[in-house]
């Protein structure tokens, strides 16, 4: 199942041939600008990566404007091709079909198979003819990326999964297993950071397929004896039998929020139901890779209760976030009246405002000369307003300059106590900490710690059942 050779070479061929040159110095497009450019008008990208000997096509569109029913969609939700000869190398699990779909094209459960939808990153194993295994996330072929996982690349989580599980090595995994297949893990590890929080590094193995065609191997069961008859302690999804879609979906509603659901398959074919509790938490996480962007679209949201609630390990980050937000709101009304409002000569030049509020400073003035027509008519500038500017910001600008003025608070001199004794007693007197460009009443005055929620219990940290 070569795709790109079957599809394109035909075409490309015509094109060479066809090709007339408009000037001197046109040029006709290489075979993978060609390629490239084709596969973009059905949404799906390609990547080269001449390191690596691969190409990555991933489909990116939208389900609802996208036939997806063309093959070549279906296929390269993420695959990977041989660089040099354009030869198929790895066909990751397809896009999946509608639920609603696939519900009425099996009534009833003939055929269908029914397991746990493990949660985590998805990882596909397979082998280059000259270069040896390779792994691939859905985006990067060699895993080299990161998400959610501090400075841990996805190679490095599935590298300590992978010796945990089977002793192997991504170098040394042809010893067991067959490079005529293809393998797809869901990798769980403690150092990712989602929904489901896992206490150690393992591997789901989700999907075997023949290289050569792409088509799924079938039952696991026959890997999972192998492995097992290794002393390989990789997991497998749990299946179940139900007896209809209502018992399915009443099933669904039982699962805790750190389950993830279940997927469906009949041959080819398969579909997947997401537990709510668990898209609910997704929604919280969104797709962001820091912290610090999380908390800042959950307070835009205003669902940073709702997200302590779920991940309620995250307190003291979120505690953090919130009095640097605090922090923010006071200094930059501090800052603005010291600019604005002191008398001539005890104003502070616009230079001397702490570059990372800048920018709010003068679009506060600018909405304050806006609001009348003169000073009397004018709205004025109370920490309300400038707290309400900072909610109206998109969560990723608002995410920035926490970040920039938390970075700003840690170069100023911490506060150091002043000690000496008084009736045999010590006695420690703190200083206040002011900014440099204060003086006499806009010294900056540190507050008790903004208060946040009481969490709920952690959730049960464990892993999905083989």
């Amino acid at each position: 199942m070569n795709f790109l050779i079957q599809t394109f070479n035909p075409l490309f061929e015509t094109y060479i041939n066809t090709f007339t040159a408009s000037d001197e110095t046109q040029k006709p497009l290489t075979y993978f600008e060609f390629v490239r450019n084709e596969l973009r008008k059905k949404n799906i990208h390609i990547f080269s990566n001449e390191t690596e000997g691969t190409i990555l096509a991933r489909f990116k569109g939208e389900r609802e404007k996208c036939d997806m029913t063309d093959p070549l969609i279906i296929n390269n939700r993420s695959s990977v091709y041989d660089f040099e000869t354009h030869e198929t190398l790895l066909i990751g699990p397809p896009k999946s079909t509608e639920f609603d779909v696939f519900k009425a094209a099996h009534p009833i459960f003939d055929g269908v198979t029914v397991e746990d939808f493990p949660a985590g990153p998805m990882i596909n194993v397979f082998n280059h003819p000259t270069k040896g295994w390779k792994i691939s996330t859905r985006s990067y072929v060699g895993g080299n990326n990161t998400f959610r996982s501090g400075t841990k690349s996805f190679r490095a989580l599935f590298e300590e999964a992978l010796l945990k599980t089977t002793g192997l090595t991504i170098e040394t995994f042809g010893d067991k297993f067959d490079k005529e297949n293809t393998f797809s893990f869901v990798l769980t590890h403690p150092d990712y950071f989602d929904v489901t929080r896992y206490v150690e590094p393992s591997l789901v193995l989700v999907e075997v397929r023949d290289r050569s065609n792409g088509h799924v191997r079938g039952d696991l069961s026959g890997v999972q004896a192998y492995t097992d008859s290794l002393g390989f302690t990789i997991k497998y999804p749990k299946h179940h039998n139900f007896g209809s879609w209502e018992a399915v979906e009443e099933y669904i509603k039982t699962q805790p929020s750190q389950e993830q659901g279940l997927v469906f398959r009949y041959q080819e074919e398969r579909t997947k139901l997401r537990n709510p509790e668990y898209v609910r938490a997704q929604k919280l996480l969104g797709n962001h890779t820091k912290l610090i962007d999380i908390f800042a679209e959950n307070l835009q949201n205003q669902t940073v209760n709702e997200f302590l609630e779920v991940f309620p390990e995250k307190m003291n980050e979120f505690n953090h976030f919130m009095e640097i937000h605090r922090r923010l709101v006071h200094d930059t009304h501090s800052f603005y009246i010291a600019h604005h409002t002191r008398p001539v000569g005890q104003k502070i030049e616009f230079s001397e405002i702490p570059r990372p509020i800048q920018t709010a400073v003068w679009n506060i003035h600018k909405q304050y000369i806006e609001s009348g027509t003169d000073r009397e008519s004018r709205r004025q500038v109370k920490p309300i307003v400038v707290e309400n500017y900072f909610k109206n910001l998109t969560s990723v600008d608002l995410a920035n300059v926490l970040t920039y003025w938390d970075n700003y608070l840690a170069t100023l001199e911490p506060v150091k106590p002043k000690t000496h004794q008084h009736n045999g007693k010590q006695h420690h007197h703190h200083h206040q900490q002011r900014h440099r460009q204060f003086q006499g009443r806009n010294n900056h005055r540190q507050v008790a710690q903004a208060p946040v929620p009481v969490p709920v219990p952690a959730p049960t940290q464990e892993t999905p059942s083989a």
